[in-house]
Formats: structure tokens, sequence, C-alpha cells
């Protein structure tokens, strides 16, 4: 199966080494800067590279794309996928509006080509144990509480390097904690009250309150913040019997720790690593069971456009 990325900078850079690491070879690379996308290719042993991720789309021995790129491309270029007859796995946010979003589910529809969506906090080990205890115990959450805070009050990434794009709390953050907090929760005819804050500087969104409501009376809230100096990223789930916490990459039930710490990057490293190669296995047999497609998006996209 021949593999293209289209991107070079850093999430680029982590699925890349994910699948080196598995053996998975990288056929074609896309991106706008020379250098860097000749930097990327000798890394990843890249056999082709391009400056324009149409002329990797033309390239009849590439079958599946993932899409790396700044978030404001990841519609556009995931419809350009999909018209070239290609499976995609895009980044979070798959768009950046409601709008765009339906763009490239009826070019999913249309080409009748996969198209998968990054969404890896469900590939992780904590979250991916606590959803099968939930499971298998027939444990039902009564509250789940979700936290994403941290500071970006600057436009630098997560590698600590100053972005040439925009990130967003909504599209981007919020997807993530949505859809953990809709996995988890499960809740039937939910109703959703989602806020956000003030704006700030060039018009971005920097806070975000929500809360989900089952009919039957079960919960989820959400916290997001740009503007944190205590950065905190963690899911506490209250059932009648029991209390899980994932934090620090850990699964920690009634105040015992069962999965171990994973450090930020491996943890990134082991569920993209999860999620890459069910995408790969999904374009290969057919089975899309364990990968988020667009259509299961639609949920946590319907619900952050009414926050604006």
């Amino acid at each position: 199966m021949g593999l293209g990325i289209i991107g070079t900078g850093a999430i680029a850079a982590v699925h890349a080494q994910c699948l080196i690491d598995s053996n998975v070879p990288i056929s074609s690379v896309s991106g706008i800067n020379q250098s860097e996308v000749d930097e990327f290719a000798k890394k990843f042993s890249v056999a082709k590279s391009y400056l324009n991720h149409l002329e990797l789309l033309s390239d009849p021995n590439v079958d599946a794309v993932i899409v790396a790129t700044p978030s404001d491309s990841h519609a556009s270029i995931s419809v350009d996928v999909l018209k070239s007859g290609k499976a995609v796995l895009c980044e979070v946010p798959i768009s950046l509006s409601f709008t765009s979003y339906l763009e490239v589910l009826d070019a999913s529809r249309k080409n009748k080509k996969l198209t998968a969506v990054c969404q890896t906090l469900r590939y992780s080990n904590a979250h991916l144990e606590l959803k099968r205890i939930l499971t298998s115990e027939n444990l039902k959450p009564l509250s789940v509480l979700v936290r994403n805070l941290m500071l970006r009050q600057e436009n630098i990434g997560w590698t600590g390097v100053k972005r040439t794009w925009t990130d967003s709390v909504l599209w981007h953050h919020g997807a993530h904690s949505f859809d953990i907090a809709l996995w988890l929760l499960e809740p039937t005819n939910p109703v959703v009250d989602l806020r956000s804050g003030p704006i700030w500087g060039d018009k971005q969104i920097m806070e975000i309150n929500g809360r989900i409501e089952s009919d039957d009376k079960r919960f989820a809230s959400l916290n997001l913040s740009y503007h944190s100096r205590h950065p905190k990223n963690d899911v506490v789930v209250i059932t009648e019997s029991d209390t899980f916490e994932v934090t620090n990459g850990a699964l920690i039930r009634n105040g015992e720790q069962i999965t171990p710490d994973a450090p930020n990057q491996q943890l990134l490293m082991n569920a993209v690593t999860k999620q890459d190669l069910a995408f790969l296995d999904a374009v290969h047999t057919g089975d899309y069971s364990q990968v988020i497609t667009i259509e299961s998006a639609y949920e946590v996209m319907n619900l952050l456009d009414e926050c604006l």
C-alpha cells in the first residue's frame, strides 16, 4: 500500500516516526518549503517529495494519505484527497467550521473513500483501559469531567516553536474534549449548553465551558482554556461504585494507579501508532470499526458550531 503524508511540521514528523518504527514505509511527502521537504524526506527515507500536494495525489501508487498541515487547510486538502480517489486520515480539526466539515463529509460520500479523523485520545492506553473497564463491568458514568488547560496567548505550539498559523481552542482541543466526553458518557438524547469566553487578540476564542446532559440525568462537564499558566489535561469519570481519573497518561481507580505513567511525548507516540495502524488496516480490509470516521464526527462538529 502506498502511503503519503501531506505536511512536514511537528505532527507530520510524529506520524512519520510512528510509521517508520512500525516498519511501514512512506512513499511520498509534500510540503511548501523545499528545504523542509528535503529534510523530512531524508530523515524518514521517503522516496518521492513534492512542493504541491496535488502532484502527490496524482501518483497512482499512493492509496492513502495522512493530512498533517496547518488547521486552516485540513478541509480543502482532505476534499482534494478524496476527489483523487484516495483514503484520508486527517488531523484534528477536520475543519474550522461546520460548513467546511460538511463539504468534506459530502466529498467522502460522493467518492466512497474512507475519511478518518485523528481523535488520538481514544487510542491512548489509559483511555482505552478506562473504556474497557466501563464496558466489561457494565459501569455507567454518572459524571464525566474533562479539563484541557494550557497557555497559548502567544502563537507557540506544543513543541515550543512559534507557529506560522493560529490554533483554535474551539475546533481543535474542543473537538478532542467533546469527543472523549461523549465517548465515555454515551448520553441518550443529550442536551448541550456550550459557552465561549471573551474574544482575545486577533478575534480568537480562548475559553470554553460546556455541559452535556443525558435524558437519564447523567452529565459531562468540560473546561478548556488557552489562558492557563497551570496546564491540566485530565479526565474524571464517576460511577456509583468507582471514581476513575486519567492524568499524566495513567489511569487511577479509586486512588490506586492501574496503568503506568507515560511522558507526554511517549503517550502521543503510542496513541498515534495505534491510530495510524488502525487506519491502514481499515483501508486494507474495509473494516472501519477501529477508526473514527468523518460520519461519527458529526455530533461533535455540530455541537462546536453552536458555540459561535
